[in-house]
């Protein structure tokens, strides 16, 4: 098949398993929370919204200048609700666009698909319980498209990703913490991570220059109570964990033994995340977890196509395939 008709068939596919999602979380919601995403829009670019939003610029200053533009045509609200449409559809299939050509490194075409429509089947229930931040349907973008250029060696395309990642929210730090995990060990390497680490301080500290101070929307006490002292929010959260990833939370746990050395690698940052997610996060808020997608189902698939998982070496693109007992 020509490489074009691929993208092409791919993103048509990729585009209708999302498609659903898109339409539901973009116009099925009140009233109130269309009013409510108007607001945080136009808090972060006026920059006199909350903290940590109000820093996380790269969407809501994107999609200003359209929305203005179309706004004279059929009004502001009924453009931002047009607008953020199209954005949230095209960002929901680039996180199965971008996954699965990380996948494609590891696994067959078949099995790469597999595993990303496993995560279009999940995706409902990551838009749960917030009103505004589409930055979280960037973030699982970035993670795929920052280890297929550490995994290739594209130091150069990493360190713009990492940048405009940071432009998207503040955990962007972790792509750096992928590369200190997969990274061969010397200096060179060590020289990069530091200079990554950089990028990531530098617009870090301007966008909250630029935005200036932000009181909180709320303090991790505040956050905290409402993790552990809440029955009915400690049973959604489990509830909302079990079924966001269902079986694959097995099958990525077992599958750790069979994954290619450098995916075993990238789930060593795993723990250091979640521990983020628990301490500064709602628990009950499952789209924290998307930006692991690309760590958990490739240990997956790892699992359920343990005898066939094919690896590209990098240089020279030479396949092995690995045999793994049952």
């Amino acid at each position: 098949m020509r490489p074009y008709l691929q993208h092409l068939l791919l993103a048509a596919i990729f585009l209708t398993a999302t498609g659903v999602t898109a339409f539901d979380w973009s116009f099925l919601v009140s009233d109130n929370t269309k009013q409510a995403r108007i607001d945080m829009h136009n808090g972060i670019v006026n920059r006199t919204g909350l903290a940590p939003e109000r820093y996380r610029v790269l969407v809501p200053y994107l999609l200003d200048k359209p929305i203005r533009w179309l706004a004279p045509q059929v009004g502001y609200a009924k453009a931002f609700g047009q607008v953020y449409a199209v954005f949230n559809w095209l960002a929901l299939s680039a996180i199965l666009y971008t996954l699965y050509f990380y996948l494609s490194e590891y696994f067959s075409s078949e099995q790469a698909l597999v595993g990303t429509l496993i995560v279009a089947s999940t995706l409902p229930i990551t838009l749960r319980y917030y009103n505004y931040a589409p930055y979280s349907l960037l973030e699982p973008a970035f993670v795929s498209i920052g280890l297929l250029c550490i995994r290739r060696q594209a130091y150069g395309w990493f360190a713009v990703v990492v940048a405009i990642a940071t432009l998207t929210r503040e955990t962007a730090i972790f792509l750096v913490c992928f590369f200190v995990a997969t990274m061969p060990r010397g200096a060179r390497h060590m020289r990069l991570a530091v200079g990554y680490a950089a990028v990531w301080a530098a617009i870090y500290m301007a966008v909250r220059w630029y935005a200036g101070e932000a009181g909180r929307y709320f303090d991790i006490a505040t956050v905290w109570y409402e993790n552990t002292h809440r029955v009915d929010q400690l049973v959604m959260a489990l509830i909302n964990w079990g079924l966001w990833l269902g079986a694959f939370w097995f099958f990525a746990a077992l599958g750790y033994k069979y994954a290619p050395p450098f995916v075993q690698r990238t789930a060593l940052v795993l723990p250091l995340y979640i521990v983020t997610v628990l301490v500064w996060g709602f628990w009950t808020e499952i789209r924290l977890m998307m930006p692991t997608y690309p760590v958990l189902i490739p240990l997956a698939l790892s699992y359920l196509f343990r005898a066939h998982v094919v690896l590209q070496n990098r240089p020279g693109d030479v396949q092995t395939l690995i045999r793994a007992a049952p």
